[in-house]
């Protein structure tokens, strides 16, 4: 898919069937999270949650009884606003590259408080998650105004 199709077509899918996401899939999807995130090289301080055990998403508030989400969490000690901006494009470039496959997904912040710590490394605070899974509606790419953030250009 072409990229300006995917950032146009790309929405917060909050319903999904119950068809499973594949490992496969699942392995695309992390590989374009692991792509260029602007974290200084320190990749090493992240980690990569992916839970499908689907009693144990049930367990999570607000994650739409996703078949997956992935957990991105990074080093206590390392935790800055930089991070977070880190953690955003990774889930970012995740969630364009499910939307390519034909994944819905929808990043979330709002299902932290219910992850149950035994399942993230210890020490490594989630940052955000992205819910995963296959949904029913036809995507096509959306209007958006040139003028919906306001723009300050300096010259």
């Amino acid at each position: 898919m072409d990229l300006m199709k995917a950032i146009f077509t790309r929405r917060s899918i909050r319903q999904y069937t119950t068809q499973l996401v594949t490992k496969e899939e699942l392995a695309t999807i992390i590989h374009a999270g692991q792509a260029g995130a602007p974290s200084g090289g320190s990749y090493d301080l992240y980690r990569f949650t992916v839970i499908t055990r689907p009693e144990l998403v049930r367990q999570f508030a607000n994650t739409y009884h996703a078949p997956a989400v992935i957990v991105i969490s990074v080093q206590t000690d390392q935790l800055r606003h930089s991070k977070y901006v880190s953690a955003g494009t990774m889930v970012e470039n995740m969630a364009l590259a499910a939307e390519n496959i034909g994944i819905g997904a929808c990043m979330n912040m709002s299902a932290l408080p219910e992850i149950p710590p035994r399942i993230i490394p210890e020490g490594q605070p989630p940052l955000i998650c992205l819910t995963l899974g296959h949904c029913d509606e036809v995507l096509a790419p959306r209007e958006v105004p040139t003028n919906r953030i306001l723009t300050n250009f300096i010259d």
